[in-house]
C-alpha cells in the first residue's frame, strides 16, 4: 500500500469536526490534483458509472450527498443527468464545486447531525468517499434513506479500510429488518487504485 503524505494523511487522521473543516478548507484547491494525479482516486467514476446502470431516469432530481469539489457531479453530468444538487460540510470544497456549473444549488449540511432536506425531496441520492475514517459512519445511511422517496435509489461508497471494523453489512441488514430498504448489490471496487486501497460500492432501494 503507497505511503499517504500532506493532506491526504491528515484526512485519514480526522476525528472530529473541527478537524475536518481544517483539512478541506486546506486542501479544497489542490485536492482534485492530489487524489486523482497522485493516489488514482478512481470511485467517482466506478460508481456513478454503476449507478447510472441501476437508475436511468436522466431527468429526475439527484442528490449528490458529500459533494466536495463535485468529482460526483462531473460524472453523472457524463451520464446524462440533468438535475443536480450537492452538499457537503466543507463551505470550500463547495466553492470548487460551484466554479464547474455542475450543480442546480448547493448546500452546507452534516450527515451527523441531519441535513435541512425535506422528506422524500429526491429520486435518488449518491454519496461517494464520505463513508471512510473518521468522517462518517454506518448511521449517516439513514439521512440518506430519508431524503429518497419511496421507490428511489441510494448509491454509496464505502472506504475498504473501513467496512467491516464499522459493520457496514450489518447496518445493511438493520434496514432491511426495519423494511426500510432492498439492498440490491454490495461489491467491491477500486478506490484509491494507485495507493492500494479498496472500496465498496452499495445499491439500496428506498420502501
Amino acid at each position: 500500500m503507497k505511503e499517504k503524505t500532506g493532506w491526504i494523511k491528515k484526512a485519514y487522521g480526522v476525528r472530529t469536526k473541527d478537524d475536518v473543516h481544517e483539512v478541506y478548507a486546506g486542501w479544497a484547491e489542490t485536492y482534485e490534483a492530489d487524489v486523482g494525479g497522485e493516489y488514482g482516486y478512481v470511485a467517482p467514476q466506478v460508481s456513478i458509472d454503476a449507478f447510472a446502470e441501476r437508475f436511468t431516469e436522466r431527468g429526475r432530481p439527484v442528490m449528490d450527498v458529500g459533494c466536495g469539489t463535485g468529482l460526483a457531479g462531473v460524472e453523472l453530468k457524463r451520464h446524462g443527468f440533468a438535475v443536480i444538487d450537492g452538499l457537503d460540510i466543507s463551505p470550500a470544497m463547495l466553492k470548487q464545486a460551484e466554479a464547474k456549473g455542475i450543480y442546480r444549488t448547493l448546500m452546507e449540511g452534516d450527515m451527523t447531525v441531519g441535513l435541512d432536506v425535506p422528506d422524500n425531496a429526491y429520486a435518488s441520492a449518491v454519496c461517494v468517499g464520505v463513508f471512510a475514517m473518521g468522517h462518517v459512519g454506518p448511521d449517516g445511511l439513514d439521512e440518506l434513506i430519508r431524503i429518497v422517496e419511496p421507490g428511489g435509489v441510494v448509491s454509496f461508497t464505502i472506504n475498504g479500510l473501513v467496512f467491516k471494523e464499522r459493520n457496514y453489512e450489518g447496518k445493511f441488514k438493520a434496514l432491511e429488518e426495519a423494511g426500510l430498504v432492498d439492498c440490491e448489490e454490495v461489491k467491491k471496487i477500486d478506490y484509491l487504485k494507485d495507493a492500494g486501497v479498496e472500496g465498496w460500492f452499495a445499491t439500496l432501494a428506498v420502501r
